[in-house]
């Protein structure tokens, strides 16, 4: 793939002898038109063909097809202003027919917006090999925003400009089959070692979700979206794929793709899109179906994607894939905020994973799995084998941090505890494995404490210094170890760590907002949310909505209903308070006025 630094300094000046053709005006058709200029560059075999337009010319305004580009073209390099190609009518152009369609290799698109209902925004056929689209807008396509068919493509910025493929799929139905999903996604990529990055990927802000998924690729061995595997982190490479109908990302059939450093559901704060709400996407933040060799996240946080508030889970896998890796992620939330949390799982693993790795012993590699409103782990199938679950943060979670079914790891054994102190003794371990110990406030794994080997009947044990988790719970996973094998059970129950106090944490959620304020003293959240107590006493909490609020109930250690929340603190308490947005009034007098 060609390096952006030497794109931009073939951009500046066209090498000489280079055929040059200018579009002086925004005509569909004629002299002077990018019509005429395709054409002319077309029948002249010198490659490579620059088509400049004059800086008077910001609109053209097709009402047939363009030709297709079939040789190497190097569109608007010299025109610091984008310039716009839009559509006459209001009627969607039907199948196969583009904005733009590039056939010749080595091509770039350069500052471009391609706005209106094309078939596609832009096509690239599998010749049309080693093509660049700088800072490129392509909104309100009847089906895909890029349909990249050609080997080595790039999709990314020209200077601070970042691309933007948005509002794809008007020619499908508000609410599409998913069986037009790939048709209607922003971006499919069917070829290998395309490259995407920089990039807004998907609805505009305040429109309602659109199209299909934010990327559909199938066959698209290769594929890297988002940030390089090492060297310094270019921050303006993190794609943001919000407000898409489907996943926001879908890989079918497609070894040794990469997906580190975008916001999937939520942008970074530094990333493209900006933080503004409605964000999320309605199925999996990254849906990979088959397909082996699959890297989600990064060997540092940097490079760890962020993913949260999808509608499904944050990561689902399956199929037949294996040595995949998921590390780095920050998927969810840290609790006691849920603004984040996917609907689903953290993450789902299913129907015939194996050899999956999530997070490591490295810190800097281990995901934080958090306040998702599922299961943080699920693994499913019987033919989901040797998935090994190391380190992560896994915390808040609604359902269990870590669940199997239906038979998946299914020869990795759940550990009991039996001691805390003087050291962290259990039992019930795979023979000659692995044991992780974490602590908890609850049942889950929040803090990553360390391993122990497993002697050969099952019996381990760990020293680690317990006082600063005092009061809260320990759990452990087991692991079966062997030649490419590591397979790792879900949590242990929890045994509680001694201690004068015990933790007690509130959670708020919902479309309002309000307090919550303890008694005895400790917690007003408010600002804060949790506090230790000590041991067995009884804490009564008590929910009030702000104005405009309204409190619909309490969640989690019992709690429901409107009124106050007893908890017993024999063990470390989560509870979560819910508070709605109040529904309008219209008041209506007798003489019909409002």
């Amino acid at each position: 793939m060609r390096s952006l630094s030497l794109i931009v300094l073939l951009c500046l000046v066209a090498p000489v002898g280079a055929a040059v053709f200018n579009v002086t005006n925004g005509n569909d058709s004629g002299a002077g038109s990018l019509r005429a200029a395709i054409e002319a560059a077309n029948a002249n075999a010198s490659d490579p063909h620059f088509i400049s337009f004059d800086a008077s010319v910001t609109t053209v305004t097709l009402n047939t097809p363009l030709p297709g580009m079939t040789r190497t073209m190097i569109v608007n390099a010299f025109n610091s202003n984008r310039v716009t190609l839009t559509k006459s009518g209001s009627d969607c152009w039907p199948a196969s027919q583009s904005g733009l369609w590039v056939q010749g290799p080595d091509s770039i698109l350069h500052n471009l917006a391609i706005e209106g209902c094309f078939y596609y925004g832009v096509r690239l056929s599998g010749s049309a090999t080693n093509t660049a689209l700088q800072g490129l807008r392509v909104v309100g396509s009847g089906a895909n925003g890029l349909f990249i068919a050609a080997s080595g493509v790039e999709v990314e910025r020209s200077g601070t400009q970042g691309s933007e493929i948005l509002d794809a799929g008007r020619s499908f139905p508000e609410f599409p089959s998913h069986l037009d999903y790939p048709m209607a996604s922003a971006i499919r990529v069917t070829a290998s070692n395309v490259r995407i990055r920089g990039s807004l990927i998907g609805a505009q802000v305040g429109a309602a979700n659109k199209g299909g998924h934010g990327i559909y690729a199938i066959g698209a061995h290769g594929l890297v979206v988002g940030l390089d595997a090492g060297g310094a982190v270019q921050e303006n490479h993190r794609n943001t794929l919000l407000r898409n109908v489907g996943s926001g990302i879908y890989a079918v059939d497609s070894n040794n793709i990469a997906i580190r450093g975008n916001g999937i559901g939520s942008p970074w704060t530094n990333g493209p899109g900006g933080n503004v709400g409605g964000q999320h996407n309605d199925q999996a933040g990254i849906r990979v179906v088959r397909g082996s060799g699959t890297v989600i996240g990064g060997m540092d946080a940097d490079r760890g994607n962020l993913i949260g508030n999808n509608k499904g889970p944050g990561i689902h896998i399956s199929g037949t894939n294996t040595g995949s890796v998921i590390e780095g992620n920050r998927i969810g939330a840290p609790e006691p905020d849920l603004s984040l949390a996917n609907t689903g799982f953290g993450i789902f693993v299913s129907a015939g994973v194996t050899g999956l790795r999530i997070g490591d012993f490295a810190v800097d590699r281990q995901n934080l799995v958090a306040s998702n409103l599922a299961v943080g782990i699920r693994l499913d199938g019987e033919f989901t084998q040797n998935i090994a679950v190391i380190g992560n943060s896994i915390v808040g979670n609604l359902g269990a941090g870590i669940l199997r079914g239906n038979s998946a790891n299914l020869l990795a054994n759940t550990p009991t505890i039996t001691q805390a102190t003087p050291l962290i003794s259990g039992t019930g371990a795979n023979a000659d494995g692995l044991v992780q110990v974490y602590a908890d406030n609850g049942s889950q794994g929040r803090y990553f404490l360390g391993t122990a080997f497993v002697d050969g009947t099952g019996n381990w044990n760990l020293s680690v210094d317990l006082a600063p988790h005092a009061g809260r719970n320990l759990t452990a996973t087991s692991s079966r170890l062997g030649t490419g094998l590591f397979e790792t059970s879900d949590f242990s129950a929890a045994f509680p760590i001694p201690g004068a106090a015990r933790p007690l944490s509130v959670g708020k959620t919902g479309s309002g907002s309000g307090l919550v304020t303890s008694n005895p003293a400790g917690i007003h959240c408010g600002s804060t949310c949790s506090n230790e107590f000590a041991d067995g006493l009884q804490v009564t909490l008590t929910a009030s909505a702000d104005p405009g609020s309204l409190f619909a109930g309490w969640s989690g250690e019992g709690c429901a209903g409107t009124g106050t929340c007893i908890v017993t603190m024999s063990q470390a308490r989560s509870v979560i308070a819910t508070f709605n947005l109040a529904p309008t009034e219209t008041l209506i007098f007798a003489d019909g006025f409002e």
